[in-house]
């Protein structure tokens, strides 16, 4: 009768342990602006990252010509997520997966003609971090993180 109670007591603990262990999820929600990119579709690449240095300093062009190899080893293989918009579109993604080693999320805009500033965003992930919504305005990104 002990060995019977113990074994429930360890089938419990371990089914226990389990729970809430899966892997972090969010929901991303792309929106095009009616005059995003000059009245045109904008590709918006989002990819996740285990160091943000690279991306920081890229320029527009050397990040848009081949970004996964100027990011080389910071991209964690098989996250990216690419999407074609038109003016006046939403995509939302659920349930996007975060790969474990990931530390960043980087998105990007292929704009037409791109600001200084705001044609990528940088978002650093913690185990707050659940919905994530992107603006794509007329040559920059607006990002909303809504834990």
């Amino acid at each position: 009768m002990k060995n019977i109670l113990l074994l429930f007591i360890l089938f419990f603990t371990f089914q226990l342990a389990g729970c809430g262990g899966g892997p972090q999820t969010i929901t991303l929600n792309l929106h095009c602006n009616e005059n995003c990119n000059n009245d045109n579709a904008v590709v918006i690449k989002i990819y996740q990252l285990k160091n943000a240095e690279k991306f920081r300093h890229a320029s527009f062009e050397s990040i848009m010509r081949n970004p996964e190899e100027f990011l080389g080893d910071d991209i964690i293989p098989n996250s990216k997520i690419e999407k074609l918009l038109v003016p006046n579109e939403t995509e939302d993604f659920s349930d996007v997966e975060l790969k474990s080693d990931a530390a960043f999320l980087a998105i990007i805009g292929d704009f037409y003609s791109p600001a200084t500033d705001g044609w990528k965003q940088i978002i650093p992930i913690n185990s707050d971090l659940r919905n994530v919504k992107v603006t794509v305005l007329e040559n920059s990104l607006s990002v909303v993180i809504d834990n």
